[in-house]
């Protein structure tokens, strides 16, 4: 009956081995290929082989299956030693692990002694109730000299590790990862080798077999320090060579006298003769003159050289031979091994149709400047995709004088010089902008500020242009200064105005004489005739009597007919000539019409110096007043009327209100009456404002701004 330990073991070892053909499997499936990865893997294969060997020899029953099992798996605790030391070279950094004489020193031995250990080697056993087989104390030499070499080999592992966690000591987390693993190795070579080596080999006594399943300690520690840290530097699984096989670079390595030690394949393709010429020289095979090869020298190589990085410095390179030249960049890097300089990593990057297009760019540039200087005109291209805005320079400071450049690309500083009240075309062209430009061409009209502050008037058009699928992806335009064009007919409309006015003005004028006159005639010839008929009626009615009643109807006919003539004149002959204030004036004129018209008028005067207003003006508000009134009592059947004519700094305001009827002022055309208002009105730069509604009455204002007064 097995011990309680024979039956714990199996399934204590199997889960290590089992853990370890895990890592495996997620370093060489799950993993970039990596050089210490694949050592690695190897390395916990073998030591999955070693703990399944210890869990068999467990449960062989004979010593001639122990043998056979020995037989097969020994190649696991064998190769766990070269393996483990190689993996530790190669995680440390050392060059030496990847020479081939190195690798050969390692495996070859461990492959020799494998061979000799399962040929012609005879290993002795002997069972333990507690461990199953193990090594006898008097195995033979070969087994204890591979056992001890593993012991020594897995203790040098530990030993490089160490000396690589020191080296690193100053980076924190390069240097506690290096501890860990060697931590994870360390105990189980310890173990091993007092365990597995001491005890059976030079105390003779029987050994303990745990080394396999503590190893697992270490592919633990290894796993956690892969997941928990980058545990390996990522140009391990770089191939470069195939890198450089696929670079589209010009890649040189050139010796500190400038010639050239390597190429990349790309190099050769570009210019054969590197290819055909051993050593030959960078500047005598790709610059074009000896001008070119001093820049290069002292530019590129010579600071290099020097230990300094040399980033993007341009050049040109031409075959010797001929052939078209290139545009490259430059970059250029010192190569040291051992402090001392062994070359210069030369890396050129070909920007011949970058600097074609800077070429076409440029001249374009220059075709729109010339265009500018031609016409005054400021050329500029928008595209809509990327929202870049190109100005010609030239056109920019002839039309906004001593401003910076940079605002010319700088749709926001356009924004910040567009006329306050001209942020219509910003919301107009935002609206064509999201419904895709409905138009092919836009033409605006605006202004802006310029850089003294002074306005400046352009006129903007631009052309659309669109994709294969109708989209539109430019727009390409030229902006003109018309400030000239925009003053002259300024100019021309004001003088357009000021020959209407005195047209306008004489038009009054001559209306006001000839109502002068005819209110002069009615008076000193017609009502003087009226009065003298007057008199002789009055003569004829003592005679004989018998035409009394007709002769006193006829006087009464002329008393009204006089009247009506004295009504008339006063009218027509303007106030400042009957020697009345235009607020006397204006009393009259209402009271009057307050007789007629059969309502009550209210008049108010305020902040109003009548001194300060022009006679014209006054004549002119006279006849406003008289003007509404006479539409009040023929259309409004109003029964109370307010006039207001108040002074203010602004000007003068005339209202005149009334409570009658009212209209609607837009389906109702203005008559003679109105259109008189507003000729006069105008005369002054005056303004008319009518607001009126059916039922509501209406109200009149006339607004005289405040230059017009003395």
């Amino acid at each position: 009956m097995k011990t309680a330990a024979s039956l714990f073991y199996p399934l204590l070892s199997y889960g290590p081995a089992l853990f370890n053909v895990g890592i495996a499997v997620y370093l060489f499936f799950f993993l970039p290929p990596n050089r210490t990865l694949r050592i690695f893997g190897f390395f916990v294969l073998a030591l999955a082989l070693w703990q399944v060997q210890d869990v068999l020899f467990l449960q062989a029953e004979t010593l001639e299956e122990a043998l056979l099992l020995d037989n097969v798996f020994c190649i696991g605790w064998i190769a766990t030693a070269p393996l483990g030391f190689h993996f530790a070279c190669r995680y440390a950094g050392l060059r030496i692990a990847d020479h081939r004489f190195f690798v050969a020193a390692v495996y070859l031995p461990f492959a020799i002694g494998y061979r000799i250990y399962i040929t012609g080697h005879q290993t002795l056993y002997r069972y333990s109730a507690s461990w199953g087989w193990v090594t006898s104390s008097d195995t033979g030499i070969v087994d204890a000299i591979l056992r001890t070499a593993v012991s020594i080999l897995t203790l040098s592992a530990v030993v490089v590790i160490v000396r690589y966690a020191y080296q690193v000591r100053h980076d924190r987390e390069r240097k506690l990862q290096a501890f860990f693993v060697a931590l994870g190795i360390l105990l189980p070579s310890l173990c091993g080798l007092v365990f597995q080596v001491i005890l059976p080999i030079v105390l003779r006594k029987e050994e303990i077999p745990i080394t396999a399943q503590l190893l697992t300690f270490f592919s633990l520690a290894v796993f956690v320090s892969l997941r928990r840290y980058r545990l390996f530097n990522i140009a391990d699984s770089v191939n470069v060579e195939e890198l450089l096989q696929h670079l589209t670079n010009i890649v040189l390595v050139l010796a500190p006298d400038g010639r050239i030690l390597y190429h990349n394949p790309y190099a050769a393709e570009r210019f054969p003769g590197i290819a055909r010429r051993h050593r030959s020289s960078f500047a005598g095979e790709l610059l074009p003159d000896a001008d070119a090869a001093d820049r290069f020298r002292s530019a590129v190589l010579a600071p290099a050289a020097a230990g300094q990085s040399v980033r993007n410095a341009p050049a040109r390179l031409q075959a010797a031979a001929g052939g078209p030249a290139i545009d490259v960049l430059l970059t250029a890097d010192p190569i040291r091994f051992r402090g001392r300089l062994q070359g210069v990593l030369l890396v050129a990057s070909d920007v011949t149709e970058q600097v074609q297009l800077l070429e076409e760019l440029k001249r374009s540039n220059e075709r729109y400047d010339l265009v500018s200087r031609a016409t005054n005109d400021m050329v500029w291209d928008w595209d809509l995709r990327t929202g870049s805005i190109y100005r010609n320079r030239e056109g920019w400071r002839k039309l906004f004088g001593d401003v910076p450049d940079s605002e010319a690309g700088d749709l926001g500083a356009w924004v910040r010089r567009l006329h306050p009240d001209d942020h219509w075309t910003l919301r107009y062209m935002e609206d064509q902008i999201a419904h895709g430009f409905t138009e092919d061409v836009i033409e605006l009209e605006f202004r802006m500020i310029r850089a003294d502050g002074t306005v400046l008037h352009l006129l903007d058009r631009g052309f659309v242009l669109r994709d294969a699928a109708g989209t539109a992806v430019r727009l390409i335009g030229a902006a003109q200064d018309i400030s000239a064009r925009k003053e002259s007919e300024r100019l021309l409309k004001e003088a357009q105005l000021r020959r209407h006015q005195e047209l306008t003005d004489a038009m009054v004028e001559a209306q006001e004489n000839e109502r002068r006159l005819i209110g002069a005639e009615l008076h000193d010839n017609v009502n003087q005739i009226l009065t003298s008929a007057a008199l002789y009626l009055n003569l004829a009615r003592g005679a004989d009597g018998t035409g009394a009643p007709f002769i006193d109807q006829s006087a009464a006919i002329i008393r009204k007919a006089m009247q009506e003539v004295r009504k008339l004149s006063h009218t027509l002959i303007p106030p400042s000539l009957s020697g009345e204030t235009l607020e006397e004036a204006l009393r009259h004129l209402l009271d009057a019409a307050e007789q007629a018209g059969a309502f009550r008028v209210q008049l108010s005067f305020r902040d109003l110096n009548e001194s300060a207003l022009p006679p014209k003006l006054k004549l002119t508000v006279y006849r406003i007043v008289q003007e509404q009134l006479n539409n009040i009592v023929h259309h409004a059947r109003a029964r109370q009327v307010r006039v207001l004519l108040r002074g203010s700094e602004g000007g003068v305001l005339l209202r005149l209100q009334d409570d009658g009827v009212g209209f609607d002022p837009a389906r109702r055309s203005r008559g003679v009456g109105l259109k008189n208002i507003e000729t006069r009105a105008f005369l002054h730069n005056g303004s008319v404002r009518i607001d009126a509604a059916p039922g509501a009455g209406c109200v009149l204002e006339v607004r005289f701004p405040a230059e017009v007064m003395c």
